[in-house]
């Protein structure tokens, strides 16, 4: 995990072992980890001021009140970080949905990585949403997309991605690439390829704007990448604007 300053206090929320072994091993020695049962004891943390980070599991199936206590959180604590870890499941996405509309301060990711260490910020009151997920759902709601399309449609606002393998996050729903685009079929819609660019451009274009973020930090949230794999801070005005072409095009 990339600095955050002197020992982040972090709580980790969950229960999947292997899902909270390993944010925990991400996280490393450099932080204060506290492993918390439930909701009750996350909100006692914050309350007392000994939190700067709370990781969750957002279908947590031993603590069905956590929603509940993540809301009483943030208005206890509200510069406490919040991050949400959902999985490509629909009961996972709705979930990550609801939490989302509900607290737009809270931040979502799959697994450990850039996007987490920028989410694992700790925030000042008052500030902007982490990212452009609130909007992203808003914008989704309006379109007629039902079935699996939501779903692939979910996952892209939750974490929008520039670089996601299309054709995996398919196979991940229980789809073929074929299948989900004709999910995307209609006169409303773009392709699931294209909403997906549209959604990773539109989330590097807020975390510029909105958030003010450089480049060099944006490209691996939203992973802009070179072909080998490389973050690419010089490609996010290109990707920006390509995106916004794409989705007038389309």
């Amino acid at each position: 995990m990339r600095a955050m300053g002197s020992a982040p206090r972090i709580a980790l929320v969950f229960d999947d072992e292997p899902q909270r072994r390993r944010f925990a091993e991400h996280v490393g020695a450099g932080a204060r980890v506290y492993h918390v049962p439930g909701g009750d004891e996350l909100v006692r943390l914050a309350a007392a001021r000994a939190l700067d980070v709370a990781v969750v599991g957002v279908l947590n199936r031993t603590d069905p009140f956590l929603p509940s206590a993540l809301r009483e959180l943030s208005a206890v604590a509200p510069d406490v970080a919040l991050v949400g870890v959902f999985e490509p499941t629909g009961p996972s996405l709705d979930e990550a949905a609801d939490l989302a509309r509900e607290l737009p301060t809270v931040g979502f990711v799959r697994r450990p990585g850039a996007r987490f260490d920028y989410l694992a910020r700790r925030g000042a009151p008052g500030a902007p949403a982490a990212t452009f997920t609130p909007m992203l759902l808003d914008c989704m709601d309006r379109l007629p997309l039902f079935g699996p399309a939501r779903h692939f449609a979910l996952l892209q606002a939750l974490h929008p991605s520039c670089t996601s393998n299309v054709p995996e996050q398919a196979r991940e729903l229980g789809l073929s690439r074929r299948n989900l685009e004709r999910w995307f079929q209609g006169p409303d819609l773009c392709s699931a390829g294209g909403f997906q660019s549209v959604c990773g451009a539109g989330e590097a274009a807020y975390l510029r704007l909105v958030r003010g973020l450089p480049d060099r930090e944006i490209a691996p949230v939203v992973r802009i990448l070179t072909r080998d794999g490389v973050e690419n801070p010089q490609a996010v005005s290109r990707t920006i604007r390509n995106a916004l072409h794409l989705g007038l095009d389309e």
